[in-house]
């Protein structure tokens, strides 16, 4: 079956459990939104909504304008008084655009975004519609692409804007994905917080108005990521329906999911306005980042993994995706500011000596390929600490990121051999961007294991583990004064594509010194299961003092389970811990139970962990297929 289907200008994308489709009006040549959720067949009419009241843009001759219809790329004026996709300044002060429906094309495969990061695919895995849009007033055409990954419900979306006219226009507002949805109940998760404070859960409303959130740090910043989930009040980690958006980008940001009166949901992922103003010459073209979004009608947990699976195959373009990772041990919490040549071959040797196997120097980098030539460099770590304060123009922000786009794509196509990491104080560049050219970042600051569990399933959102790097560190923590044990800090660790040490092996005592062999040794069985699995949050910290989340190999014959005890409880007594994505018919042996149990017993009645009375317990639980 096609993934893609034009009768007329009537446009279908459709995959394994998602349907995309979109007409042309054929009064206004606009295009009209008509479905974005679970497999459709058939074009419907559209909902009936009075076109009386003072907004509902009649024209001259009595014709309903666009105020009440769900349209797929809003410009400015002509009666739509909500928010535009598209907003561009031309050179005489007008800001008013009329794309209407020129022409459209289905390619197979995926064309790649100049000078942009973007998911790519072969033929067989992916097809794109691109439809060109014309303002004959302006002479500005614009090109929209739609490209859908079947396999994991994914639609990838990016458009052009060509100047063809002789004066220049500006980019005021450009917003990669933009469809409006019916009037239904939704609620808006996103993931907020700051420095060492990255990836909590907020849940809100869309009410009437605007709900949205934006970065303006010049890059996607520990406050906001560029990620957000539109989902029905009932959904679940396992049922209901979830819309999960996220940009391929690491600049300024800005998301908005705004409900008019008629209740319709206009949803926008895009350049935030304020770092806009993009200049755009006559015969230039300008590109917008791209946006993905993914349905799921199997709850948070199915749209999570559709994001994991696409962007491990379809987006990190490194060598070191679907390698095991070296265990590392970072110099910064072990020495901090006390780093001379002694001490760095001091922490070496101490390091050798415990098996791990990479160490990573904190010093700065001058010129990079020439470091890289002059010695035999494996791993490299590239941080970012400061937001842009003083931006010359609202312009620069884009031209900036892609400066950085540019460097980034030519040392890593260079030194395709290197294993790459993003870092920017922690998480505040954890994007889809990034991970297109390094295949992990740092996840947070924060190494506290109690709080690097919310980070960490919070990042899981949208992020595959394959790409979080985590250490286990000294106690006390250095931010939260925590003692917490060294097996709770390596089972929190554990869980990341990329693990080490963030310590100074001298320091330790003799119970954790003869505790990381074992460690290790966890992490070389682990880790190829982390890095390829299937991931599923089994319950969130903030949710309950057991929390607990389980990966399953890509076989499907190994499963397993970390759980978690947050805080010593006398009464009452712990809930079962229930598996998830188990084959219900098999059997499954565990070191947890004697014998063997049914998939069905495991997920649906699941089993008792005998928890002693005492804060920070953690269980690694092994199933395996018989």
């Amino acid at each position: 079956m096609p993934y893609i289907t034009a009768s007329g200008t009537n446009f279908s994308l459709s995959g394994a459990d998602v349907s995309y489709r979109f007409h042309v009006d054929p009064r206004s040549g606009d295009l009209i939104s008509d479905h974005f959720g679970g497999p459709v067949d058939d074009f419907t009419d559209p909902a009936t909504i009075s076109n009386s009241g003072w907004s509902t843009g009649l024209d001259n001759v009595g014709t309903p304008g666009l105020t009440n219809i769900r349209r797929e790329f809003p410009d400015v004026g002509r009666s739509d008084f909500r928010l535009p996709a598209i907003h561009i300044s031309h050179a005489d002060g007008d800001t008013v655009s009329a794309f209407t429906y020129q022409s459209h094309e289905i390619v197979q495969g995926k064309p790649a975004l100049p000078g942009l990061p973007a998911t790519f695919g072969n033929d067989g895995d992916v097809t794109t519609l691109v439809v060109t849009l014309y303002d004959n007033y302006s002479d500005v055409s614009a090109a929209l692409s739609y490209s859908i990954f079947p396999e994991y419900n994914a639609i990838a979306r990016s458009f052009q804007i060509t100047n063809n006219g002789t004066n220049n226009i500006s980019i005021e507002r450009a917003a990669s994905f933009s469809t409006d949805l019916p009037n239904l109940d939704l609620k808006m998760l996103e993931l907020q917080g700051d420095w060492s404070h990255e990836a909590n859960r907020v849940i809100r409303n869309v009410d009437f108005g605007e709900t949205g959130f934006r970065s303006t740090e010049g890059y996607s910043s520990h406050v906001h990521n560029p990620f957000f989930v539109l989902h029905d009040p009932t959904t679940t980690e396992t049922t209901g329906e979830a819309w999960g958006f996220n940009l391929v980008y690491t600049g300024s940001f800005a998301a908005t999911a705004e409900r008019f009166s008629h209740g319709f949901v206009r949803v926008l992922l895009g350049l935030n306005p304020l770092h806009a103003s993009i200049p755009v010459g006559p015969g230039q073209t300008f590109q917008s980042p791209e946006a993905v979004a993914i349905y799921s009608s199997t709850g948070l947990g199915g749209m999570s993994r559709s994001f994991h699976d696409l962007y491990r195959n379809h987006l990190s373009r490194s060598n070191h995706t679907f390698e095991t990772r070296p265990i590392l041990l970072n110099s910064w919490e072990g020495l901090g500011f006390e780093i001379n040549e002694t001490s760095l071959e001091n922490l070496a040797n101490e390091t050798a000596g415990l098996g791990i196997k990479l160490f990573v120097q904190d010093y700065l980098i001058n010129a990079i390929s020439n470091v890289i030539k002059s010695a035999n460099i494996s791993y490299i770590k590239w941080d970012n600490n400061r937001a842009i304060h003083e931006m010359s123009s609202p312009a620069a922000d884009y031209a900036y990121t892609l400066g950085m786009y540019r460097v980034m794509d030519n040392l890593t196509g260079s030194y395709p051999e290197i294993l790459w990491e993003g870092c920017a104080s922690g998480g505040g560049r954890f994007d889809p961007g990034i991970l297109h050219y390094y295949p992990q970042s740092w996840t947070s600051d924060n190494t506290d294991a109690a709080d690097r569990l919310t980070i960490q399933l919070g990042t899981s959102l949208a992020y595959p583990l394959s790409s979080m790097a985590c250490h286990v560190s000294a106690v006390p923590n250095g931010l939260t004064g925590r003692n917490i044990s060294i097996e709770y800090r390596a089972h929190v660790a554990l869980m990341c594509g990329s693990f080490g040490f963030e310590l100074n092996p001298s320091e330790l005592s003799a119970d954790e010194r003869d505790a990381i062999p074992s460690i290790i040794s966890t992490w070389e069985q682990i880790n190829p299961i982390v890095i390829s699995g299937s991931f599923y949050r089994i319950a969130w910290p903030s949710d309950t003092n057991w929390p607990a989340v389980q990966f399953v190999s890509k076989d499907e014959n190994t499963a397993v389970v970390f759980a978690f005890q947050q805080f010593a409880k006398i009464k009452p007594a712990a809930p079962p811990l229930k598996m998830q994505g188990l084959d219900g018919k098999a059997r499954y042996s565990s070191n947890a139970f004697n014998g063997t149990l049914s998939g069905n017993t495991l997920m649906n009645g699941g089993v008792n962990l005998p928890w002693m009375v005492r804060d920070y317990q953690s269980m690694l639980i092994w199933l395996y297929k018989e």
